[in-house]
This record gives structure tokens, C-alpha cells and sequence, in this order.
């Protein structure tokens, strides 16, 4: 028991940030309080920040913002601007999304004029 105590309050130098702690103490704060580096863009993050970090890292792969309308594209996150700026799905998307909502209004239109007929 002796031996044990003496172990766990051993100094240890953290692997990733150097930070010196108790050897009790590393699993803790290399899961809590250590950045490690993000496996996309090397950003070093909190873990508990890293999925937070993931909706915005600039190397995560993302689709089009048009690709309910069929734009196949997908890339880095970094450069959906510059393909948001050449896409012609992009530029369409206002105009359909439009459209795509009249027709949702006319399909339920006739949903409702079919339930009257059935009565």
C-alpha cells in the first residue's frame, strides 16, 4: 500500500503538453485538459472542445450547399467559397427552393381536395 501511494503521487511529465502532475492524476488531464491535436487540420484542441472544433475545422470534408439540388461536390471546408462562387446549383438554389415550395403547397392542396372527394 505504501508502494502504491509513493507510485501514484510520482511526478510525470505529460507525453503531449509537458505540463509535470501526479502520475494519478495524467489519465485525467490528458483526457480533460491536454489539446491534442485535431486528426484533420493538426489545431490543437481541448477534447472536450473537439466536436465543437469538428463543425468548423477548415479540412473536414462537407457537401455543397446546394446538394439538395443535386450538386455532387464535395471538399474541404476551406474551399466551399470558391466553389460556392462557380457552382450553378448555388445559384439556382433561391429560384428552386422557391418552386419547391409551391409544389408542396399544391401536392397538399390536392391531398386535401382528394380526402373531400373520398367523403
Amino acid at each position: 500500500r505504501i508502494i502504491q501511494n509513493k507510485l501514484h503521487a510520482l511526478k510525470v511529465f505529460c507525453p503531449v503538453c509537458f505540463v509535470i502532475t501526479d502520475r494519478s492524476y495524467l489519465a485525467e488531464h490528458l483526457a480533460r485538459y491536454c489539446p491534442i491535436p485535431c486528426k484533420l487540420c493538426q489545431t490543437k484542441v481541448l477534447p472536450s472542445q473537439m466536436k465543437a472544433h469538428e463543425d468548423i475545422c477548415p479540412q473536414k470534408v462537407v457537401k455543397c450547399r446546394a446538394a439538395d439540388i443535386n450538386c455532387s461536390w464535395t471538399g474541404k471546408r476551406k474551399d466551399i467559397e470558391k466553389h460556392s462562387k462557380q457552382c450553378v446549383y448555388v445559384g439556382l438554389s433561391p429560384i428552386l427552393s422557391g418552386l419547391k415550395q409551391k409544389v408542396e403547397q399544391q401536392q397538399k392542396k390536392i391531398e386535401e381536395q382528394e380526402k373531400k372527394l373520398e367523403e
